[in-house]
């Protein structure tokens, strides 16, 4: 009987043990899922080749052109922010590949990280969550970070998923502000403006279009802290950085026009900004004028219509899984392992050799799970766009009726996934998909918001169940 009772309590105090270092195992896991989840996200950005267009090797001669003072050859239509990225990076890392790529794998990690944040402030806006945030790491990290088409542009030299980058920095900022309880300025709020004034400056000069990314989010918080009246003074301060902001943009590209022109360059007039863009809403006018109105641009730009690049038509045909640009781009790393990563760079060749690297592929089991998950993406692109007008008049009327927090965070980043769409068919862009991926980021955060909001609403309900029958079994009712 002693010999029995020691095996037992030897038994029940091992089980202990285990289940306390494994209490302990989690709670480091959860206490460092920030520091785990951008390590992985990290190492497998690294794992895949960095995709190269036509445009990256137009980008790409510009950076040898900062690196060589050549400013007289300087391409008037392109600002200097994303090629400076590049030097920097060079300059920092080494004039090499990877260079460049550890600074697009560390913004890939700022996108999950924003991401987070924003997600656990908009489910914990009115009460505690029973969802931990360790979940919420690998469902931002699922959703969002390891979604094919966004993970394919942040392993991609084009701007677009810089412009992401800033665009969930603008909102972070966004929510700072909204969460600071004075009712007026202070250091904090100033501070807070300033950043997103400066963030509306650089989406400016990384592209021009993009500009939206800081600039939306920044104009949307003034009229939401204008809406509510507490918030009233509060929202003029805003006001005023807006316009500061636009301010700045104007004497910052009139002081980089003047440097052009200062140095040689001839500015031809076909390769500024706004004639550029009248000549090609006028080319794409005139392909298919009578197929381009604004309704049919909205669904080409969704990819429900395809957008035929080669006949510059659009095919009024209905799909929810196909893909124009995204596929051939960012999705090209999944589909085409073992081929190039480097097509149609035209004049750039001797500029991109650096970044041939067709053998550099994660293992097939890793890159299978992307690969399938492209139909998954595609229908997720084209369907949140198809409903994003409605869902942000949805989240404005219910900031308008309520003024809650939540409202007022999802009014900003639909307005500002809407305004980024609304804007590049109002500037007559050609529609194609990765001028939306900004769009897409933010209509994918919101679903993520609703699918932990659902599920903390869940949590919440069986834990209630759970507390009833608990009552019932210690106060049973007497009859």
């Amino acid at each position: 009987m002693q010999h029995g009772d020691f095996i037992k309590r030897f038994k029940s105090s091992f089980i202990n043990q285990i289940k306390l270092v494994g209490r302990n195992v989690w709670f480091f896991v959860e206490s460092q899922s920030t520091l785990i989840f951008c390590l992985l996200l990290f190492l497998l950005d690294l794992s895949y080749p960095i995709i190269i267009s036509f445009d990256s090797g137009h980008y790409l001669w510009l950076t040898s052109l900062i690196k060589e003072r050549q400013w007289s050859l300087w391409d008037p239509i392109r600002n200097i922010g994303f090629p400076l990225i590049i030097h920097f990076s060079r300059v920092m890392f080494g004039d090499n590949a990877n260079a460049v790529h550890y600074l697009f794998a560390f913004l890939h990690c700022i996108l999950l990280i924003m991401g987070v944040n924003i997600v656990n402030f908009a489910v914990n806006s009115n009460r505690k969550t029973v969802i931990s945030k360790f979940i919420i790491f690998i469902i931002v990290a699922v959703l969002i970070a390891l979604d094919p088409t966004i993970f394919g542009y942040y392993n991609t030299l084009l701007t677009e998923f810089v412009s992401v980058t800033m665009a969930m920095l603008a909102i972070w900022l966004c929510i700072l502000i909204l969460r600071d309880d004075k009712r007026s300025s202070n250091f904090k709020t100033i501070l807070y403006i300033s950043c997103l004034a400066i963030l509306v400056v650089l989406s400016w000069h990384l592209k021009q279009p993009y500009i939206g990314a800081a600039l939306f989010p920044f104009i949307l918080l003034a009229a939401i802290l204008f809406v509510n009246k507490p918030t009233r003074k509060k929202s003029g301060i805003v006001l005023i950085g807006v316009i500061a902001s636009l301010i700045f943009v104007l004497i910052t590209t009139q002081l980089w026009t003047r440097f052009l022109l200062e140095n040689g360059n001839p500015m031809p007039a076909e390769r500024q900004l706004t004639n550029f863009i009248k000549t090609t809403s006028r080319n794409h006018l005139s392909c298919s004028s009578e197929k381009e109105n604004v309704l049919n641009q909205y669904l080409a730009f969704s990819n429900f219509y395809y957008f035929d690049q080669s006949h510059c038509d659009i095919i009024t045909k209905p799909n929810l899984f196909i893909s124009s640009e995204n596929g051939a781009i960012s999705q090209r790393i999944f589909n085409n392992k073992g081929i190039s990563n480097i097509f149609d760079v035209g004049p750039y060749t001797s500029y991109v050799q650096m970044f041939n690297q067709p053998g550099n592929y994660p293992s097939d089991r890793i890159n299978d799970i992307f690969a399938g998950r492209i139909p998954i993406s595609n229908f997720l692109f084209t369907s949140s766009m198809l409903v994003l007008p409605l869902f942000f008049a949805i989240s404005l009327l219910a900031y308008l009726i309520k003024k809650t927090e939540l409202a007022a965070l999802l009014t900003i980043i639909l307005g500002t996934s809407f305004g980024n769409l609304l804007g590049h068919i109002v500037m007559g862009i050609l529609p194609i998909d990765r001028y939306l991926l900004l769009s897409y980021v933010l209509n994918l955060l919101c679903l993520g918001i609703g699918i932990i909001a659902a599920g903390n609403w869940i949590g919440s309900f069986v834990k209630r169940l759970d507390n009833k029958r608990l009552t019932k079994k210690t106060n049973p009712i007497e009859k």
